[in-house]
């Protein structure tokens, strides 16, 4: 059975930063929408998972 991981950073251009950095080989797919989703497979605490890293607009 697999997760699924949700993060947000403050800025659009962090959370590809951070995609980069965690996604296996630098490998990730990326939904355009009003702000970015960025996703990939990997696993999380021995189990796979599905990740997902987006942002938010505006002031946090």
């Amino acid at each position: 059975m697999s997760c699924s991981v949700l993060m947000v950073a403050e800025k659009p251009s962090l959370a590809e930063a951070i995609t980069k950095y965690l996604a296996p080989g630098g490998k990730y797919d990326t939904y355009r929408a009003d702000t970015p989703v960025h996703t990939w497979s990997s696993a999380f605490r021995g189990q796979p998972a599905k990740f997902k890293f987006t942002s938010v607009k505006g002031k946090v």
